[in-house]
């Protein structure tokens, strides 16, 4: 029987060195007995017309289309909250009755994160006299309750992600 998929989701394809990231996550899921699934599997040039963008895209649902289980990075990325394709990312998957264990490197509640500027009728507000959601929760409130759990390190969310497939 083949080891269980995972999809690796998260910001990591915009960093310098993807490739070495994305060579750790994958040696640390095989350490667990699952087969990691990078971002960058899917891209391939595309000569059939179909744009890089829907290439990648297309590619990577069916990368999620494969999986088990999706392992995503939450980490805050470009501001208070997480990569916004990787919240499409998780919601695709939890569509598709995946479990999604998540890590952020940053484990602050989100409404610490976006620094609340007052207090407004509902609760907190920002610099903008918008609400500022605070359940004390590390990311939008969709977002963690979706997940089988949050941890702090793409170590720990493999190893939980593993040990939850081995049971299932």
């Amino acid at each position: 029987m083949p080891d269980p998929a995972v999809y690796l989701a998260g910001p990591e394809v915009f960093f310098p060195d993807v490739e070495i990231v994305a060579a750790r996550l994958k040696a640390l899921c095989a350490a667990h007995g699952l087969t990691g699934l990078f971002p960058t599997d899917a891209e391939r040039p595309t000569d059939d017309g179909t744009s890089l963008a829907r290439a990648i895209y297309l590619g990577n649902v069916a990368l999620i289309d494969r999986s088990d289980a999706v392992i995503a990075d939450i980490s805050p990325f470009r501001g208070a909250g997480m990569d916004p394709g990787t919240a499409w990312e998780i919601g695709y998957a939890i569509a598709r009755g995946l479990p999604v264990f998540a890590y952020s490197h940053d484990l602050r509640a989100y409404a610490e994160r976006v620094g609340p500027a007052g207090k407004g009728p509902r609760g907190p507000v920002d610099a903008e006299g918008l609400l500022v959601e605070d359940f004390g929760l590390v990311e939008n409130l969709m977002i963690t309750e979706s997940m089988v759990a949050v941890d702090a390190s793409a170590e720990a969310a493999i190893e939980r992600c593993a040990a939850a497939l081995r049971k299932g």
